[in-house]
């Protein structure tokens, strides 16, 4: 989605979702993604939907067009 020159792009599964106790841990891949978020200025938001699974959303501002 883009709204007002921000990018929000979001990944749902719908799985089982998280426990309380995987939800506070950050392992390699999580500490990574969310390095990548800050690089471009983002956030990262991670947790579980109103329903089953887990969803990861990640905004960003659009700062032009991008690679052609």
């Amino acid at each position: 989605e883009e709204d007002e020159g921000l990018i929000r792009f979001t990944i749902q599964d719908d799985g089982k979702g998280m426990t309380d106790a995987v939800a506070g841990q950050e392992g390699l891949g999580l500490t990574t993604m969310r390095y990548r978020a800050d690089m471009i200025d983002g956030t990262l938001e991670i947790g579980n939907t109103e329903e089953l699974g887990v969803r990861v959303t990640l905004v960003f501002h659009n700062d032009g067009p991008g690679p052609e």
